[in-house]
């Protein structure tokens, strides 16, 4: 997890930067949305959706987490939100990561969406 910490700090300090400096505001978003699509992979397929696969078996642990993501994770938004969107997004998400076994490709594509999104 040390090397994903290193990574977070880094963002921080860069979008931290970013207001010292005077970028224009669409980047520190782009940044920010970076940050956010990684921060929530790390939390919800990698150390939630890893602790689940203990405990039931991997679809069951894809669900369970799919439906944290959505309603607690995005607790604000619309139920009919949460479960229409976010939840389809959570178990592509989920399986995404289960099929490459790695972080970074959940990440990008969850970093892409919020900016598609917001753009």
């Amino acid at each position: 997890f040390s090397k994903h910490i290193i990574v977070v700090i880094l963002a921080l300090i860069s979008i931290f930067l970013c207001s010292i400096v005077n970028i224009p505001e669409k980047t520190t978003l782009i940044l920010h949305f970076i940050l956010i699509g990684y921060s929530e992979e790390m939390l919800y397929r990698m150390i939630i959706l890893d602790r689940m696969k203990s405990s039931y078996n991997i679809l069951e642990s894809i669900v369970i987490t799919s439906l944290i993501f959505a309603f607690l994770g995005h607790i604000s938004e619309s139920t009919l939100d949460n479960l229409t969107i976010r939840f389809p997004l959570g178990l592509f998400l989920a399986f995404i990561r289960i099929k490459f076994n790695n972080i970074g490709v959940p990440t990008i594509i969850h970093a892409l969406y919020n900016i598609l999104v917001t753009f």
